[in-house]
């Protein structure tokens, strides 16, 4: 029998309880899914959302040949149908036991799992949408880290076909496509065609949105970092200096957008043992820079030398400047030091390039809290700032792979943006956007 409204609500508010534990909890999610299975059925989409986060919980705890067990069960029972329902339902639970066996080391088996994916919205007769970019995008992404770059340019190049068509040249999905065919492109070490591929998407987004936009700017700056901390360095390298002279064509040699993609060049180079050319990137312009431009470049000076207590000094002055003039540039400025403060703390005998990129994030993460409450000490920011603030600390955790961390910092930031700023402020959506994004990337 069909529970009431109340009864399901309940169900519904024990699971996010149950989201925001700092560590996922099997038996708990067990007792609500005996619960679930009950109230609402074996086939509801919110049983089988409990299903697999009990699936996750056990793989999390180290029974991962169990969880697998619970996934193949959970995608046979949703075998029997071809509707777009259970194709959205397959999917969903392939994804997740896609992410299981990538964090056991087991690329291929994802892969197959990512591929069973993209062909269940086949079978199922699906046209063309954005969950069937969404996998394939996945599947892509999966398989850059695995090192088939060849079939993720394949599936990229398919995705791009229809993207283009049926989701529009200006969709979010798309110009995703775009980026990471340019990133697959210089990891298989085509860099000229890699380089075509960037300016080709840089001329899209400035002739959609233009070249002074947020969005020109937010993809300099998250394609810049991307490259900056890639797991091969010397595959990044020329698209980064691809991208550091357009920006320097377009927008000039001391535009805050060159410097900074400057500062990311440097770093990259430092990473190839380029000391001598990283300093030179960062001597550029030195002479026209202002004190707080020319105390982040120090701070870079000195992480590059590994001059780390020194550094440390610069961190802490930059901050206190960053509180005392809070521009939305010197913001970034901070944020940027904050990112670089992770990469000192790697252990020598850490190989795992993915393992230093998640340090890297962690440590931004909590630099960036502390910047927040600092900022908030000094009563400098409005309520709308401190969460675009928030905002970025918790996505610095979602790019370390602490998605339940990072879901748990956005319920808090929702809430308080919800009484702060309104439920319907554009502020408020954007929380809740990034809060549905997280949630996703914890199902996927």
């Amino acid at each position: 029998m069909p529970s009431s409204a109340a009864d399901a609500q309940t169900l519904h508010t024990r699971f996010e309880e149950l989201l925001a534990l700092p560590s996922p909890d099997p038996d708990a999610a067990e007792r609500l899914l005996d619960e679930a299975r009950t109230q609402l059925g074996e086939r509801d989409p919110f049983t089988v959302q409990v299903a697999s986060y009990r699936a996750t919980a056990l793989a999390a705890g180290g029974q991962v040949d169990r969880a697998l067990e619970l996934f193949d069960e959970l995608i046979r029972q949703t075998s029997a149908a071809s509707d777009e329902s259970s194709a959205a339902q397959r999917s969903f639970l392939l994804q997740q036991k896609a992410a299981v066996l990538e964090s056991a080391e087991r690329a291929d088996e994802a892969i197959s799992a990512l591929q069973e994916t993209v062909a269940s919205w086949a079978a199922a007769g699906a046209r063309f949408s954005e969950q069937l970019a969404e996998a394939q995008l996945h599947l892509s992404r999966v398989q850059l880290r695995a090192g088939r770059t060849g079939d993720a340019a394949e599936g990229l190049t398919r995705l791009l076909g229809e993207a283009d068509q049926v989701l529009g040249p200006d969709h979010a999905l798309t110009f995703e496509a775009l980026r990471l065919r340019v990133v697959v492109l210089f990891a298989a070490g085509r860099f000229d065609a890699g380089a075509k591929a960037l300016r080709r998407l840089l001329v899209r987004v400035h002739h959609y949105y233009g070249a002074d936009s947020a969005q020109a700017a937010a993809l300099r700056r998250s394609f810049g970092q991307e490259l900056a901390y890639a797991y091969d360095p010397a595959a990044s390298r020329s698209a980064l200096e691809s991208l550091v002279a357009d920006t320097e064509q377009r927008r000039g040699e001391q535009d805050p957008q060159t410097l900074q993609l400057r500062r990311q060049l440097a770093g990259l180079l430092e990473r190839l043992g380029l000391v001598a050319e990283a300093e030179e990137q960062l001597h550029r312009g030195w002479e026209d820079l202002d004190e707080l431009q020319r105390t982040a470049l120090t701070h870079a000076h000195l992480m590059i030398r590994d001059q780390h207590d020194a550094a440390r000094t610069e961190y802490r002055k930059l901050l206190e400047m960053v509180v005392a003039d809070p521009t939305e540039e010197h913001r970034e400025l901070l944020t940027e030091a904050a990112l670089a403060r992770g990469l000192p703390e790697q252990v020598e005998a850490e190989q795992d390039p993915r393992g230093r990129v998640s340090r890297a994030h962690r440590d931004a993460h909590d630099r960036l809290i502390e910047a927040l409450d600092a900022y908030r000490e000094a009563e400098i920011l409005g309520d709308e700032e401190e969460i675009a603030l928030g905002l970025f600390a918790a996505d610095e955790l979602r790019y370390a792979g602490a998605l339940e961390a990072s879901v748990q910092e956005l319920e808090a930031l929702r809430e308080r943006a919800e009484t702060t700023l309104g439920a319907e402020h554009p502020r408020t959506e954007e929380v809740a956007q990034t809060l549905d994004a997280a949630r996703a990337g914890i199902r996927l």
